[in-house]
């Protein structure tokens, strides 16, 4: 290599590698300063993309713990609710037990009806009341959904039906009145006749002196019921005799159904009227109201027994419903803890500095910029050399 004074070519070399060891040098350091091995897109732009997607589940998985965590509250809240309810039902038919014994008179058990009634209001206010941030458990009919994942879709959804104990809790009770008709109505192929023939006979069960008699298509009227006579039953009894009349007559009883007229089904005083899944109206006894179970006499005490029972087989269904979406939800929690661990680690290999790698690499850049200081040192004092040739 020539010697010249303009220029040094052995000092710009020397001073390139240097400059490169420095910015080696830098970037190890930052590495080990910050814990990430990837601090910008130059870094890895390929592994930069990853992570943030792996970053995005990860925080998204993270709410869904969070959001799983507070349906296991809310089955909680519910869950101890019902638990106070069915505590009310057991003391109110330990109470109609009392009521049906014969050795106590009537005016005993309208001093026990008192606490029946408080009973009955204490569970209507607990239905009424018992919410998850404003969303009502056990009197409404919402679906709650539950964002149980990272992502949009009913994959990563649970949804929760609240039960509407208002309307369910009650039971038929022997003592209900159907006042004046109870209209029924027959959808269905097949003799209309011969519906109503069976009608008749089979509400002659029911209705000593009843009478069915065609009042419009397909419609039919019904009177004549005695005191006492529960008219589901009587509505049960027109429901299966006209699907056996369709059925001897070659009919289609697929459509068939019996439905009380809910304006006439209304004047049965004290009692309220549901639609079931078949079109029929059924009365049911709302518990939740205040004075619907009748102990004052010991008949009525003795049938609340079985009417209580029912409540309370309701009421330990809907129960054991929020006890299992407390250990789905569980599990559902288990799960995306050990997802998460397992993306945080693949995320980890990605992002995160290999210290013991990075200090050797260190140590290395540290040693060669040394070693280029002292060449580049070298490499200055060489132009020294012409002064001597001049002398």
């Amino acid at each position: 290599m020539p010697l010249t004074v303009n220029t040094n070519v052995l000092a710009h070399q020397v001073l390139r590698n240097l400059a490169r060891s420095s910015s080696a040098l830098g970037l190890s350091l930052q590495r080990l300063s910050s814990g990430l091995g990837i601090n910008s897109a130059r870094d890895d732009s390929a592994g930069m993309a990853v992570a943030e997607r792996l970053n995005s589940v990860m925080k998204g998985t993270d709410q869904a713990i969070r959001n799983a965590n507070d349906g296991i509250s809310m089955g909680q809240i519910a869950e101890t609710a019902l638990g106070q309810i069915s505590g009310n039902l057991q003391r109110i038919r330990e109470i109609a037990v009392q009521a049906a014994n014969g050795s106590i008179t009537d005016n005993n058990r309208s001093q026990l009806q008192k606490e029946v009634d408080q009973l009955t209001q204490e569970i209507s206010r607990t239905v009424q009341t018992t919410e998850y941030n404003g969303a009502r458990l056990l009197s409404g009919t919402a679906t709650l959904t539950y964002q149980i994942g990272y992502s949009g879709g009913p994959g990563h959804q649970v949804g929760l039906l609240t039960t509407d104990l208002a309307q369910s809790l009650g039971s038929p009770s022997p003592g209900a009145k159907a006042a004046g008709a109870v209209q029924s109505a027959v959808q269905s192929g097949g003799s209309a006749l011969a519906a109503m023939m069976a009608a008749d006979q089979a509400l002659r069960q029911f209705i000593p002196n009843g009478l069915v008699t065609n009042v419009g298509p397909n419609t039919y009227s019904v009177t004549g019921f005695a005191s006492g006579t529960p008219a589901q039953d009587a509505a049960w009894a027109i429901y299966k005799a006209a699907e056996d009349a369709y059925n001897g007559n070659g009919g289609n009883v697929a459509g068939t159904y019996a439905a009380m007229n809910s304006a006439t089904a209304s004047a049965a005083s004290g009692y309220g009227w549901i639609s079931s899944g078949s079109g029929l109206y059924a009365y049911y006894q709302d518990i939740t109201a205040t004075g619907t179970v009748n102990i004052t006499n010991q008949a009525f005490a003795a049938a609340a027994i079985g009417d209580v029972d029912m409540d309370i087989a309701k009421v330990a269904n809907v129960r054991a419903t929020f006890g299992a979406v407390q250990n789905r939800f569980t599990s559902v929690v288990a799960g995306l803890q050990s997802f998460m661990e397992n993306v945080g680690a693949s995320r980890s290999r990605i992002t995160d500095t290999d210290f013991a790698n990075e200090f050797a690499i260190r140590t290395r850049n540290q040693i060669i910029q040394q070693a280029g200081i002292a060449a580049l040192s070298q490499a200055n004092a060489s132009a020294a050399g012409v002064l001597r040739l001049l002398r």
